[in-house]
């Protein structure tokens, strides 16, 4: 299976040739996942707590996650 790489095609006005520039890149990675979820509780004295995930996946170039927890108080 061979991978086409489409071509984008650019003209600056100061270039010093007035050519044609020319640069190859990948073709955009369209099959892929972005899904999180969260939970937050609110305790007594207005104590609050939350944890959330998040994470991109299935793209070809690079899998991310994320974990964030917090607790968060009346002063």
């Amino acid at each position: 299976m061979s991978l086409k790489i489409p071509r984008a095609n650019s003209h600056f006005y100061s270039n010093s040739s007035n050519g044609w520039l020319y640069k190859s890149n990948q073709q955009p990675d369209r099959d892929f996942f972005h899904f999180g979820g969260g939970v937050s509780t609110v305790k007594a004295h207005g104590i609050q707590l939350f944890v959330d995930y998040e994470q991109l996946s299935g793209n070809f170039l690079h899998n991310i996650w994320t974990v964030s927890a917090g607790l968060c108080s009346e002063f």
